[in-house]
């Protein structure tokens, strides 16, 4: 099934010397997507895929009929909820064409699943893994380890130091 716009001509058999025009021709079908269907839907983006604590990230979702025709109005209702490290409930933003747009900022580095539901079905059928690395290092955040109160002078003297982003995300590269 194909949506978009269509001219047919319906003309008597040819090879009719005489062919008749039928009355009311050319006729312009416009075949419109049908409902929202969430398996056909799906979610696209480098929001949906990865991002940054503390940097603002996107994603969109495209509304899809049971044929995989795009919608071309809005007026759909998606719920997205981020889980992970911390969980989060996403609005989706609809632009009125058939495209939702998910905007967040994540705090907290790690392994997340996006789930995208469009009624109790998710959207392609499956949830999105992501992952959300640690931002900028804030060195207020950083932490020590094997730091004694005393060194003594020529004495070999080690302590770690970890490196994390100001929401405490450990930096691991």
């Amino acid at each position: 099934v194909v949506t978009g716009a269509c001219d047919l001509t319906i003309l008597a058999p040819d090879p009719c010397p005489e062919a008749i025009k039928i009355a009311g021709t050319p006729i312009i079908s416009i075949a419109n997507p049908n409902r929202v269907d969430a398996l056909a839907s799906q979610a696209f983006g480098t929001g949906i895929t990865a991002a940054t604590s503390g940097v603002a990230a996107t994603f969109y979702i495209r509304a899809r009929d049971l044929y995989s025709n795009s919608r071309s109005v809005g007026g759909d209702s998606f719920r997205v909820l981020l889980a992970g490290t911390q969980t989060m409930k996403l609005p989706a933003v609809d632009l009125s064409s058939g495209l939702y747009v998910v905007s967040y900022t994540p705090e907290y580095a790690g392994k997340y699943e996006a789930f995208i539901r469009f009624g109790d079905a998710l959207v392609h059928g499956k949830a999105y893994t992501l992952n959300i690395t640690a931002g900028e290092i804030d060195g207020a955040q950083c932490t020590a380890s094997g730091v004694g109160s005393e060194a003594t002078a020529g004495v070999l003297f080690s302590f770690g130091v970890q490196a994390r982003d100001q929401y405490g995300s450990a930096r691991i590269s």
